[in-house]
């Protein structure tokens, strides 16, 4: 929630804007951002950084996918560790056959 930022002037033409910055018209972030972004409201910008923490921290995990980019770095490295230590008779799956989706 950093990249947020509060614009020097406050112009009508500046507000169409926003819509661009938020993530409410795609995605699993919608409902987190959202949650996040009311509780900010609620407590402001300052104390809101305090009190809303995990909700800003469980966002930005869902935006980022930080905790989905480490579950398959560690699925890849163990299925190369059983392949290295001969616990795996193949490196990879073998594709699904043509025509079976």
């Amino acid at each position: 929630m950093e990249s947020q930022f509060t614009p020097y002037f406050r112009l009508p033409f500046l507000d169409y804007g926003n819509y661009f910055v938020t993530h409410q018209d795609f995605g699993p972030c919608a409902k987190l951002e959202m949650q996040a972004l009311n509780c900010l409201e609620a407590y402001g910008k300052v104390l809101g950084k305090e009190k809303c923490a995990d909700l800003l921290h469980d966002y930005e995990q869902c935006f980022h996918g930080t905790l989905q980019y480490k579950r398959v770095l560690a699925m890849r490295t163990e299925r190369h560790r059983q392949y290295y230590m001969g616990e795996r008779k193949d490196h990879y799956a073998e594709p699904p056959k043509s025509g079976s989706f």
